[in-house]
C-alpha cells in the first residue's frame, strides 16, 4: 500500500511535504499496548451502558472547523519531552475529512488556533497529522491533560458484537447510539455496522464495552459496505501499513520491521479461537480442581481412618488400663480384707479351755494354744 495525500494544487506540494516531515518527527505512540481482556469486549450487550457513556464523555471533544462540528477523543498516546516543552499534553483522534483543508496551512498558522470544546468549555488545538490512503482519521494536539481512551483492543470485532457510537448532532450536541458489527473485512479493517438514527451528518466514533476505540464511522475514504450498513474505518488503520514508517497518525509498536504491517498487529485475537482456548483452559482448571479435590478427599479419608484407629487404640488402652486398675483395686481389697480377718484359737490351762478371737490372737498368760 503506497502513501498518498490529497493535494488539489501543485503549488501546495512543498507545504504538504514539510508537514509530512513533521509527522515523521513528532508521530506519537501509545503509552501502552492494549492487551487481551479476560473476556471479549464484544460478547454481549453490557448492563453498565451509562457508566460507559460517562467514561467516554470525559475524553470527548467537539471540534469545529469551517462551520462543521464533529467529535474527537483523546487517545492513550505518550508525548516526548520536546512535545511537552512545546505545550502539548494530549492528542485527539477525529475525522481527517473534517480538517482536510487545515493541513494545507503553515504549521505556525494552525498552531493552537483550532476551536475545540470539552464539556461546554472552549479551548484551542492544533490540527496535526492525518492518516494514509484516504483513511478518515486525523489528530489534533491540545495543551490539556484529559483522561484518555485505549486506541484499540486486541480482540477482532465479533459479528453481532455490541458497539456504542458517539457523534455530534446539530441542535442536540454529543449523542450516543447503540449498534452492532454487521460485517468485517479482516484484510482491509473495514467494518459495516447496523444503521441507527439520527444518521450522522459527518463521522462518528465507535467504541466497545471496554471503552476501547474500534473505528470511525465515515461515508468517505477507502472501502465500501452494503447499503444497509454504515461504513467504519477500523482502529488498525491508524497504524502504518507494510513498507512504510511515519505514514500514519499513530506509531504502533506492533511489528518487528517495516516489512511487516503495523496494522496487522492490532487485532490479533480471534474470539472463536480465544473462546476455544478459554474453554480448554477451563477444562484443564476443572480437571486440576477435580484431581485436587479427589486427593483432598483421599487424604481426609486416610486421616479419618488413622484417627479412628487411634481412637480404637486409645479406647483399648483405656479399657485395659481400667481393667488393670479394677484388678489392682480388687487385689488390694482382698489383701486388706485378708489382713483384717479375725482368727479364733483355743487355749487351755489344765482342765480350763478358752477360745480367743482376734486379728492376731494370743493365748492369755498361763494358757497354751491347743
Amino acid at each position: 500500500m503506497s502513501v498518498s495525500f490529497f493535494i488539489p494544487k501543485r503549488s501546495k506540494l512543498i507545504v504538504a511535504l514539510v508537514i509530512f516531515g513533521l509527522i515523521l518527527i513528532f508521530q506519537l505512540q501509545p503509552n501502552y499496548l492494549p492487551i487481551a481482556a479476560a473476556a471479549s469486549p464484544y460478547s454481549s450487550k453490557p448492563t453498565n451502558i451509562e457508566n460507559i457513556k460517562n467514561k467516554l464523555l470525559d475524553s470527548l471533544f467537539i471540534i469545529s472547523y469551517e462551520n462543521k462540528r464533529e467529535l474527537g477523543f483523546v487517545g492513550n498516546y505518550s508525548f516526548s519531552q520536546s512535545q511537552t516543552d512545546e505545550g502539548y499534553r494530549s492528542a485527539i483522534i477525529t475525522s481527517r475529512f473534517l480538517l482536510e483543508q487545515c493541513f494545507y496551512q503553515s504549521f505556525e498558522s494552525r498552531k493552537f488556533r483550532l476551536e475545540i470544546e470539552l464539556k461546554g468549555k472552549p479551548y484551542k488545538g492544533t490540527c496535526w497529522g492525518w492518516a494514509t490512503e484516504y483513511v478518515d482519521m486525523a489528530t489534533v494536539y491540545t495543551a490539556l491533560e484529559v483522561p484518555s481512551l485505549p486506541l484499540w483492543d486486541s480482540y477482532i470485532p465479533k459479528i453481532g458484537g455490541w458497539l456504542i457510537a458517539a457523534y455530534f448532532v446539530p441542535g442536540f450536541g454529543i449523542t450516543f447510539r447503540e449498534t452492532a458489527v454487521g460485517i468485517l473485512n479482516k484484510e482491509t479493517f473495514i467494518l459495516g455496522v447496523e444503521k441507527f438514527s439520527p444518521e450522522p451528518t459527518g463521522s462518528a466514533l465507535l467504541f466497545n464495552q471496554d471503552g476501547s476505540f474500534v473505528g470511525i464511522l465515515t461515508a468517505k475514504g477507502i472501502g465500501t459496505v452494503p447499503k444497509e450498513y454504515f461504513k467504519v474505518h477500523g482502529a488498525p488503520l491508524q497504524c502504518s501499513p507494510a513498507g512504510t514508517t511515519g505514514s500514519a497518525i499513530t506509531n504502533c509498536s506492533t511489528r518487528k520491521s517495516t516489512n511487516e504491517s503495523a496494522q496487522a498487529g492490532v487485532w490479533t485475537i480471534d474470539e472463536k479461537a480465544a473462546e476455544a482456548q478459554a474453554a480448554a483452559e477451563l477444562r484443564a482448571k476443572q480437571e486440576a480442581e477435580a484431581k485436587a479435590a479427589a486427593e483432598l478427599r483421599a487424604k481426609q479419608e486416610a486421616e479419618a481412618k488413622a484417627a479412628a484407629e487411634l481412637r480404637a487404640k486409645q479406647e483399648a488402652e483405656a479399657k485395659a488400663a481400667a481393667e488393670l486398675v479394677a484388678r489392682l483395686e480388687a487385689e488390694a481389697k482382698a489383701a486388706a480384707e485378708a489382713a483384717n480377718k479375725k482368727l479364733t484359737i483355743t487355749c487351755v490351762k489344765g482342765t480350763t479351755v478358752k477360745k480367743v478371737k482376734a486379728v492376731k490372737p494370743k493365748c492369755p498368760k498361763g494358757y497354751k494354744k491347743k
